[in-house]
Formats: structure tokens, sequence, C-alpha cells
């Protein structure tokens, strides 16, 4: 997949998590994940059975992109999932996670594998279905043994996210 294509992904709104990076960046950021991609393909004029091909045909369409920060033995965090709106409705959200869930079962020590989602009404229950995660909705408990229940998922938003601004002011509220 190219840098241009990811880059537009990463300027649309419905990324609205991400902003493009510079192409040496990307680039880095592509070589350094495992990244899946769906393209749509134009019809073949071929009747024959379908083949495996090595490189994309020309007017091949980026629609699609996920990644996972892997270390391909442990540990897996998959972001940055999407379908171009045009394309949703076809069942290709549910597609997509089902290759990286593929690919995950590839992993013999694989010790787990988490993602986030804001999306709490679509997102979340097609990927407890279809990569088998939970939820994981914790709290601190006063006088336990460790100080609360379960695992305590935690996020930091640093200054590459579009949401560092917004973020920092919160923090410098509370202050």
């Amino acid at each position: 997949m190219s840098v241009a294509d990811v880059n537009a992904a990463f300027a649309s709104n419905e990324m609205y998590w991400a902003s493009p990076l510079p192409d040496d960046a990307m680039r880095s950021f592509l070589e350094h994940n495992l990244c899946f991609g769906v393209f749509c393909i134009p019809q073949s004029d071929s009747s024959g059975p379908i083949t495996v091909i090595d490189a994309l045909p020309p007017n091949t369409n980026f629609i699609g992109f996920g990644r996972l920060m892997t270390d391909f033995t442990t540990m897996a965090y998959l972001t940055d999932v999407f379908i171009l709106p045009t394309h949703q409705g076809q069942g290709l959200g549910g597609w997509m996670p089902a290759c990286v869930q593929e690919t995950l079962s590839t992993m013999p020590y694989l010790r787990g594998s988490m993602l986030f989602t804001g999306d709490w009404k679509r997102s979340a229950p097609l990927y407890e279905e279809v990569l088998g995660i939970s939820v994981v909705q914790r709290r601190r408990v006063e006088g336990s043994k460790n100080g609360g229940e379960g695992f305590a998922p935690m996020l930091k938003t640093w200054k590459g996210s579009p949401l560092y601004e917004e973020e920092r002011h919160k923090a410098a509220e509370k202050i």
C-alpha cells in the first residue's frame, strides 16, 4: 500500500483519531507494523479461476486499512482499522478483522491482543464476535490487595494525536 493512500485515509474524517504523517515517517510506520490493506480491484475479463497476484493491477482503489503493532511472538495491538464509507455494509468490516484473527492464531506464544474503540454500538460487538476480544471495564477498589479489580487498561495521549491539545487542556483544568 502506498504512503499517499494511507496518508489520505489519515486525513479523512473517518479516521478522526489520526492525522497524516510526513512521508518518511509514514514509510517507517508502514515498514514497522503488520499492515492489512483492503483494495477494490477492477473486474477481470477472465472467467477462469481466481489466482494469487504479486502486485496490484492498475486502477486498484485503496478502501480499507488496519494495523497490528506486534513483536510477532507475545503481544499484538490492533489499531487504525477503517473501511471507506462507500464500501461499508458489504461485510468488509468483519472480513478484515477475521483476517487479523487468522494471523493472530498463527502466533503460538501470543500472550495477549488488545485494541481500543470509541464505537460501542458497531465496532465493540463486532470485535467481540470476530476477534473473541472482551471489553475490559475495571475500577479501583480501596482496600483490595492490588488496589483494583482485574487489569487496568491505561492510555496516554501523546503529541502525535489530534486529541493531544484537548487532553492537555483537560489535564491543566484539573490542577
